[in-house]
């Protein structure tokens, strides 16, 4: 059966994968590797915020979502601040810090959170959980790959500031102005 946890581990290793990429390379590769590894997180970020945390806060409580919600806000904010320097060596010494900081958090949530959070849904509950979050996955995919000037932000502080409850449709609405061939 698929579950919510191999979704979320895969998005994980997606992300540790740009980011030993990203360590790799170096200048303009580097740096458009950067823009690319700040969008998939913004977006994983957003897509656990929509999807998982309110499962989280239902069966493990509300101060665990708080707790995540709150780390997910330093990510955030790390973002922020690597969008806007000028300094590449600035901008690559918050990532550095920003991969350890999440390098944690995904092992929290691997072995700790995810497991206790299936253990309490059904199989059922389970499987809706992964659809959404596999369904937001496909849709930020398609997005990233557009040109900057065609994506409905222009900037991951912009995703950021939009309300969570706005974000689907404003996402359905940039998938269907999509190209066919790129849908």
């Amino acid at each position: 059966m698929s579950r919510i946890s191999s979704s979320i581990i895969v998005d994980h290793q997606d992300l540790r994968q740009y980011y030993q990429e990203y360590q790799a390379a170096s200048g303009e590769v580097r740096f458009q590797l950067a823009q690319r590894l700040s969008w998939k997180l913004a977006m994983h970020t957003i897509a656990e915020e929509i999807v998982l945390y309110p499962a989280v806060e239902r069966e493990l409580g509300a101060e665990v979502a708080a707790a995540d919600r709150a780390e997910h806000d330093e990510v955030k904010a790390a973002l922020a601040k690597i969008e806007a320097s000028t300094d590449p060596a600035a901008a690559d010494e918050l990532i550095q810090s920003l991969f350890t900081k999440l390098s944690a958090h995904f092992t929290d949530e691997e072995t700790n959170q995810l497991p206790a959070l299936e253990e309490k849904l059904s199989d059922e509950e389970n499987l809706a959980l992964y659809t959404k979050f596999e369904r937001s996955r496909d849709t930020f995919s398609k997005l990233i790959t557009l040109p900057a000037d065609k994506r409905p932000f222009n900037s991951t502080v912009a995703l950021f500031s939009t309300p969570l409850d706005k974000l689907p449709g404003i996402l359905l609405a940039a998938v269907n102005s999509m190209p066919q061939s790129q849908k």
